[in-house]
């Protein structure tokens, strides 16, 4: 009786350690595969705080979900780090060990009195229901096997495997929502970040993705919890301490006139890119007092048509391949504008197509020359992003004003005058 109670309990012991390593090897296998999602972000947010900053964010953010997983994600992130598999081995080392837990009826018990104090019902709270599950429906196929053949015991086997494989499909091999992944956006940031930037955002699971992809960022982290009296002060307040600026939205572009500190960022400061990475949307701003060495403050002047005057600074200034420069123009209407012109900056050899440019309406859009009233002054800040192909020399910067029908030049009179363009000085490019 001993050695067969022995050879069960081995017997067990052998299809339990089976069991977990097979738990184990489903839940690592591709763990990183997907991006995170919003709950992942917000969990890897709160897991950087202290319980007292913890407490108070989620207060200020209207969280509702308990603090234990967090802080104890946060214990597990001081060991393993906050990396997206990381992250997630860690559920994955609790969702084995309730596998575990099984074969003691833990779950089972857990989700009676879960069920009990909270009412309300998501399908991804049976999720930790699942070995349990699997575990009723053998156990039953095992009762079964003294009154059925073998091969309809396995026959049954192979219907649930079957049932069951789909849905592992779909986990391992279904296609990544790419509009949701925020990884290029992530990677954007992190080919360009400088350790003075800030970055601004709305939702606390997008400051959790950078924490986990790119974990060893140096930026200061501000939510735009702005309203229409605060957003230009507080904005203020960030660039005196960062010259830099990063906006990180989520299905609005910084072009929207809805998005509130972006219709302020637009206006004052000097906008380097703006692109959509699926669902989201990546902005950055120069501080409005920003300046590029070698850039004025000695002023020209210029004349479009005898109807526009422009105040440009005289240029002299060495950059590296993948350098910003900042240009303030100031433009002042002499006479009334009946017609939408385009403002170039232009970077490159003569006779020969720009090698970079910026071109578009003065502002960003915001004050089309047809709305200036006479005499009214309108400082256009505008960006030069060098490529880091671009090759080592001596170039000009011109700028100027042209129509959107035909692409034509308005004539321009001063110094420095070429080609329907006032010559604003020149860069050097210099290896790195």
């Amino acid at each position: 009786m001993g050695m067969k109670l022995n050879r069960n309990s081995i017997r067990w012991t052998v299809t339990l350690v089976i069991i977990l390593l097979v738990a184990f090897a489903l839940r690592v296998i591709q763990l990183d595969r997907r991006p995170l999602w919003w709950d992942e972000g917000n969990s890897v947010y709160f897991a950087h705080q202290g319980l007292s900053a913890l407490v108070n964010e989620t207060r200020t953010t209207n969280d509702t979900d308990p603090p234990v997983y967090r802080l104890a994600l946060g214990g597990w992130g001081i060991l393993a780090g906050s990396s997206p598999f990381a992250v997630r081995f860690f559920s994955a080392l609790l969702g084995v060990v309730a596998v575990a837990l099984t074969w003691v009826a833990v779950p089972l018990a857990a989700a009676y009195l879960v069920q009990a104090i909270y009412p309300f019902f998501f399908p991804r709270f049976l999720l930790y229901l699942g070995p349990a599950c699997y575990l009723l429906v053998s156990g039953g196929i095992g009762a079964l096997r003294r009154r059925l053949s073998a091969a309809t015991a396995v026959a049954l086997v192979v219907v649930v495997i079957g049932l069951w494989v789909p849905g592992l499909a779909r986990v391992y091999a279904g296609p990544v929502d790419e509009a949701e992944d925020p990884r290029p956006a992530i990677a954007r940031i992190r080919s360009l970040a400088q350790p003075d930037d800030a970055l601004v955002y709305v939702y606390v699971w997008q400051v959790g993705y950078v924490l986990s992809y790119y974990p060893q960022n140096e930026l200061s982290f501000y939510r735009a919890y702005f309203t229409p009296q605060t957003a230009g002060p507080e904005l203020e307040l960030i660039f005196a301490d960062h010259p830099r600026l990063w906006l990180f939205s989520y299905r609005i572009a910084a072009e929207d006139a809805h998005n509130l500190s972006a219709s302020w960022l637009e206006a004052e400061a000097y906008k380097v890119e703006s692109n959509w990475y699926g669902r989201h949307h990546l902005a950055l701003y120069l501080a409005p007092h920003f300046q590029t060495p070698g850039v004025g403050p000695d002023e020209g002047t210029a004349y479009f048509d005898g109807r526009v005057e422009l105040r440009y600074p005289l240029i002299s200034a060495r950059l590296s391949p993948g350098g910003v420069m900042a240009l303030p123009l100031h433009w002042r209407a002499l006479a009334a504008l009946d017609e939408d012109y385009l403002v170039f900056v232009h970077l490159g050899l003569p006779g020969a197509p720009p090698l970079v440019q910026s071109d578009g309406p003065p502002r960003n859009g915001l004050n089309p020359t047809s709305t200036w009233a006479v005499g009214q002054d309108v400082l256009d800040r505008r960006v030069l992003s060098l490529p880091d192909t671009l090759p080592p020399g001596r170039y000009p910067i011109t700028a100027g004003l042209y129509r959107l029908s035909d692409g034509s030049r308005l004539p321009v009179s001063g110094a420095n005058v070429q080609e329907n363009a006032v010559l604003l000085g020149y860069v050097r490019v210099e290896p790195r």
